[in-house]
């Protein structure tokens, strides 16, 4: 009996002791990103290398990078702007209202997950500025015969509801 508790007591202390060997290296890896990406205030700024300094730039969104002539690489809307080795900037896809509001499509999705289209199902990838009518507009992966749902997000109000298009001659 006292050999199984020793036992479990060995494992019980090298189990805590990984905890806090992880937790250290955990918090070290995020004090090496940028200084934007480790306040929060920029979901755009990455690290992409881990090389022990910290990103300082005059740099600091998609749209400044792509002015200082910097490297953009992929397609839209998931284009990246490479400041540097350990630093890019992911474009951020926005939509305006006829009034000049803007709203981001994580800021969209974020209504969409809190609202009344979260409970109709979950988002597909597609989604639409209708600059129009001053909404983004993001399929919903629901069922209703012969319908398909879309949440429709006001910019200016920040409310979002669903928008059943039904065609009953399917």
């Amino acid at each position: 009996m006292n050999k199984i508790k020793k036992t479990h007591l060995l494992i019980l202390i090298v189990a805590i002791t990984g905890l806090i060997v992880a937790g250290i290296w955990e918090s070290q890896r995020f004090s090496k990103l940028p200084p934007a990406a480790q306040e929060n205030e920029n979901p755009a700024a990455t690290t992409t290398a881990e090389n022990g300094q910290n990103a300082t730039s005059s740099i600091t969104t998609f749209e400044e990078c792509v002015s200082a002539g910097k490297e953009v690489v992929g397609e839209k809307p998931n284009r990246h702007c490479i400041v540097r080795d350990d630093l890019v900037y992911i474009e951020i896809e926005t939509c305006a209202a006829p009034d000049g509001k803007t709203m981001s499509l994580f800021e969209a999705l974020n209504l969409f997950s809190n609202g009344k289209c979260g409970w109709e199902g979950s988002a597909k990838d597609e989604h639409f500025c209708n600059e129009t009518a001053g909404a983004w507009e993001i399929g919903i992966l629901a069922y209703r015969k012969n319908c398909a749902a879309v949440c429709v997000i006001d910019i200016a109000a920040k409310e979002s509801r669903v928008d059943w298009r039904c065609n009953p001659e399917l």
